[in-house]
């Protein structure tokens, strides 16, 4: 016997995955704030300590760079001799306005002489200034004098033993670097104190040292800052030297240095310290790999960060350190509290949803009983609802469930004539759909006969009744005939026959045709009726794909060809070349051309005529091939031809007879012309790269041979058009041009000079290449004609770039438009911005524009403009000279 199932109640299983769910919840998002706080901790913490220790280092770099910056203000005064240091008043004065205006860290400032001389001021131990000296006078010692109000020496107040500066570390230093520098550390003579001096060499005229400045100062007042800086926020500064370790200040109060017995100075190495953490700190940089967290029994936790402090003669490193419970203490009291809240709130929502899911679900038993005896048979059995929620509607479902069986029970009879309706509403659905389908539709027994066709297949086939169809062969009627009109029997019907297999089948090379006998294209899919798992006939789905191989085919035209030229492209070219390279075919010969001045053409005249220059040479390389050749377009000014049976002197023929079309077409103003290169396959060995690298590389010989008959030849025909169009500019260019002669030999200018001068004059204008014939010879211009005509210098500018011979004309004739108080264009220069040259062409042509006006006393008009011009449109020196020329002339 089975043992039965143990019932498990809904209400425990809900409250068990309730439960479950809120402490997974509750630990995820705990766990998630958690880590939020510590990572934002762990941030705030660095952000500190790298606030702390860039201000640190900021204000350490610039205690370190006021006793420099007092050098290399003293430094031309002391170098200029501007004071003498002979003269003990103007000495003594200087070195005290120095010390006085220093800030108090600053403790002497001296100068010591390559003669062993030693002059300054001081602050002593009191902080009262003193005089220092040491010369001749002192015999070699140090004296040091009181100041007197008006700041001059007073009595004699120590008498210091023999000193030369010369033997000092900062004097030594500064002498060695040549630059100015910083000496090492070395305990003060007099205080109990480490120093550190600024040294700077201070060369007479001749390059031979005379001395060092030297501002010393004391480094008491660093331990000072540094824990004014570090100890609001718990933590720890050191200076250290980077490569001994030796400290050079720190926050904690220690002393930077002792002095054993005999009075020599020992200093404090960071491995002295009882802080080991920052010697742990020191090896890990050293090594390059130091840690964020360092643990010490003494600090805890702590971040710690090294910075470099490096200057002429510093190297040092900044240690700082802040204490990793800084913030973490107070997150960890949040997270403690958090946590009792969390718990807190997990037990009252489990009790809270035990109560509510014991008194939601309490209607639950009563559902079950009257479940129960429906299934029992009893029908009349019914849920009393209490609530409207989603218990109560399935009670009401139930009750409706138990209404609906008694009304099927009751009224049997017309449920079944109700299906029957039904059932023919749900043909005429099925009909209406297949007559909604864009695709034509039929239907056709084992024997071919059609026995349902719907609308669009009606349409499609151009039948108006669907009596003309049903009952009839649909092969003879449909698909009676091949593509070609030649006869089908039935049996070579694959439809009908993949049908009578059992079998689907779609085709998209079939042709259907219509009732008035034409054909169309068409795409088929037939699938086999089935009924018992026996084939009793077929359906049909077909659409018209007329439109869809057009554009397969344009595709295709367009995947093989050139759509600008019409030519085949290199892919076709390519290919093309595989299937004919035959033993038949050789030698087979491949033509390489490039066509000359297409970019000239786009930049000057548009992209519209590079178009037009490219199918001109499209229609003369297919000229001028025989029939069986064939011409492609493999790049913007690329073609290839591929001529079969083809030797070497039929190719030259062929490219002479190429190059003749070319020399008498033009589009625009330029003259075509093109660059050929040709190869040879005469057994097979040689790959199509091959051939068209060699054909490339013979082309591109041919253009260089040829590229400066080619490019005058082009230049010629765009100064001739532009003549041609308008013969005032070629009278206009050639007058230029001799009054330019005349102003460069008034101007005495060298050969080379004039020349330039003289080529530029007369191609100034050639810009205007590019504009209307109507523009040229137009008077007075509206702003839109105006624009246009402004550009002339830009295209001559462009045209000219592109010869080897006008390049260096081209920035001449770019300018030649700009004035002399910058108002003029296209660029807007002004005064000496302007090359020369151009300034003498826009002074030339404005007289000789004024001249060509043929008005009453034009020569002083023009004169008199260029005079009204000068200083603002004309150089002024160069108007005041031409005016000159012409009225001696």
């Amino acid at each position: 016997m089975q043992k039965k199932q143990r019932r498990r109640s809904i209400q425990n299983r809900i409250l068990f995955t309730f439960t479950l769910v809120l402490l997974v919840c509750a630990l995820g998002i705990g766990t998630l704030l958690l880590v939020r706080w510590y990572q934002s901790s762990e941030r705030t913490i660095s952000l500190i300590e790298s606030t702390i220790a860039d201000q640190i280092q900021q204000n350490v770099a610039s205690f370190l760079d006021e006793p420099m910056r007092l050098n290399t203000m003293s430094q031309s005064m002391v170098g200029h001799e501007v004071f003498c240091l002979s003269d003990e008043l103007s000495r003594d004065r200087f070195f005290l306005g120095v010390l006085l205006s220093s800030s108090n860290d600053i403790y002497s400032f001296s100068y010591g002489t390559e003669e062993g001389h030693y002059y300054g001021a001081r602050r002593n131990s009191e902080g009262v200034v003193e005089i220092m000296r040491n010369n001749e006078s002192t015999q070699g010692h140090s004296w040091y004098y009181e100041v007197l109000e008006d700041l001059r020496s007073g009595e004699r107040v120590v008498q210091a033993g023999r000193f030369d500066p010369r033997t000092r570390a900062w004097y030594q230093a500064a002498k060695d670097s040549g630059v100015p520098t910083f000496s090492p550390l070395y305990k003060h003579f007099v205080m109990d104190d480490l120093t550190i001096s600024a040294a700077l060499p201070v060369y007479r005229q001749d390059g031979v040292l005379h001395g060092v400045l030297g501002t010393h100062m004391l480094l008491s007042s660093l331990g000072t800052y540094l824990q004014n800086a570090i100890t609001p926020y718990e933590g720890t500064a050191l200076i250290i030297e980077r490569e001994s370790g030796l400290l050079v200040g720190n926050s904690l109060g220690l002393s930077n240095f002792t002095t054993d017995k005999e009075g020599n100075l020992q200093r404090t190495h960071l491995s002295d310290l009882s802080y080991s953490v920052f010697e742990s700190a020191y090896r890990e940089y050293a090594k390059g790999e130091l840690a964020m967290f360092i643990q010490s029994d003494r600090l805890g936790n702590v971040h710690i960060r090294i910075q470099e402090l490096r200057l002429q003669g510093v190297d040092w490193l900044l240690v700082t350190s802040v204490p990793h419970s800084l913030l973490f203490a107070s997150l960890y009291r949040s997270i403690s509290l958090s946590a009792l809240l969390i718990l807190l709130y997990v037990l009252f929502s489990i009790v809270l949803y035990r109560i509510m899911t014991k008194r939601m679900l309490r209607p639950l038993v009563l559902l079950l009983d009257v479940a129960d005896a429906i299934t029992k048979g009893d029908l009349d059995r019914r849920v009393p609802i209490f609530r409207d929620d989603e218990l109560g509607q399935i009670s009401d479902s139930l009750n409706r469930v138990a209404d609906k069986m008694r009304s099927l029970i009751d009224n049997l009879e017309e449920n079944v004539f109700m299906r029957t309706e039904q059932l023919h509403e749900s043909q005429s659905q099925l009909r209406l759909l297949l007559d909604s389908t864009a695709e034509g539709i039929y239907g056709m027994d084992l024997q071919g006969t059609c026995t349902f066709i719907n609308n669009s297949a009606l349409r499609i086939l151009g039948y108006e009744r669907e009596e003309e169809v049903l009952g009839k062969d649909i092969h003879l009627l449909i698909h009676h005939d091949h593509a070609n009109s030649t006869g089908k029997d039935p049996g070579d019907c694959r439809i009908l026959a993949m049908i009578q297999q059992g079998k689907s089948s779609h085709a998209e090379d079939e042709r259907f045709f219509r009732m008035d006998g034409s054909s169309f294209a068409v795409a088929y899919y037939a699938y086999p009726q089935k009924r018992n798992n026996r084939v009793v006939g077929g359906v049909v789905s077909f659409m018209d794909i007329t439109k869809r191989k057009q554009w397969e085919d344009e595709i295709a035209y367009l995947g093989s060809h050139d759509p600008l030229t019409g030519l085949y492209n290199r892919q076709f070219f390519e290919s093309c070349y595989q299937s004919m390279n035959t033993q038949a075919n050789y030698p087979i010969a491949v033509i390489f051309a490039d066509i000359n001045a297409l970019k000239l053409t786009n930049d000057v005249f548009g992209h519209d005529a590079g178009d037009n220059l490219i199918l001109k040479s499209a229609d003369i390389l297919q000229r001028c091939c025989r029939s069986n050749d064939l011409v492609a377009r493999i790049g913007g000014d690329e073609f290839a031809m591929l001529l079969p049976s083809t030797d070497e002197t039929e190719v030259d023929d062929l490219m002479q007879e190429i190059v003749r079309s070319f020399a008498s077409a033009q589009v625009e103003a330029i003259k075509c012309s093109i660059a050929l290169g040709y190869d040879v396959q005469i057994d097979g060995k040689k790959a199509l790269k091959e051939l068209m690298a060699n054909a490339e590389d013979m082309m591109y010989r041919n253009k260089s041979t040829d590229r400066q008959s080619v490019q005058e030849e082009i230049l010629n025909t765009l100064v001739q058009t532009l003549f041609t169009r308008c013969p005032l500019e070629e009278s206009h260019a050639k007058k230029v041009q001799m009054l330019c002669i005349k102003f460069a030999q008034h101007l005495k200018l060298v050969p080379t000079e004039a020349s330039r001068l003289e080529r530029v004059a007369l191609l100034h204008d050639v810009g205007k290449v590019s504009l209307d014939k109507e523009l040229l010879h137009q008077g007075s211009l509206d702003e839109d004609d105006y624009e246009k005509m402004r550009q002339h210098p830009v295209v001559g500018f462009r045209i000219l770039s592109l010869f080897d011979a006008t390049l260096d004309l081209a920035p001449y004739v770019y300018s030649h438009h700009e004035r002399w108080d910058g108002k003029g264009y296209p660029q807007g220069l002004s005064g000496m911005q302007i090359p020369p040259l151009a300034r003498m062409i826009a002074i030339v042509e404005t007289y000789e524009r004024i001249i060509q006006r043929n008005e009453e006393n034009a020569l002083e008009t023009a004169l008199h403009e260029i005079e009204a011009g000068s200083g603002t449109q004309f150089d002024p020196d160069l108007s005041y000279a031409f005016v000159a020329m012409m009225r001696n002339a």
